[in-house]
């Protein structure tokens, strides 16, 4: 399991009842993951936690310039970006020239997500020859 929180705590600012509906909207709705309680820190009314797969993501406006990015196995990583596009939340997509595009999802503080695909489906049977 993997933990993501901020690499240098800087002020904490309470989160309004909007900006956690937004946040429970992206991973709980579009992304399938869970609201965890508050961990009892001092700045818990600053944060909220999900986990999403077998990540546990914490998030909140000290996280705006964050520069960890959070990998997050996908079984259909296409699929999902385009889910959180309809659901109104921004989607970077990166060309690369050998190896298929990236794509990221931007949570409602700034936190990149990078939808990693996940291939470990059946491997294609090789022509005989």
């Amino acid at each position: 399991m993997t933990i993501h929180t901020p690499a240098a705590a800087g002020t904490p600012t309470c989160l309004g009842e909007r900006e956690r509906f937004v946040a429970w909207k992206l991973y709980c709705c579009v992304l399938g993951g869970t609201q965890l309680p508050p961990d009892g820190s001092a700045d818990a009314n600053a944060r909220v936690r999900f986990l999403v797969g077998n990540v546990i993501i914490e998030t909140g406006p000290e996280f705006r310039n964050a520069r960890a990015r959070i990998n997050l196995c996908a079984e259909a990583a296409e699929d999902v970006a385009i889910r959180c596009w309809d659901a109104g939340f921004s989607v970077h997509v990166r060309e690369r020239r050998r190896r298929r595009s990236s794509l990221a999802v931007v949570d409602p503080f700034g936190r990149y997500i990078d939808l990693v695909p996940n291939d470990h489906g059946p491997v294609p049977e090789r022509p005989d020859g």
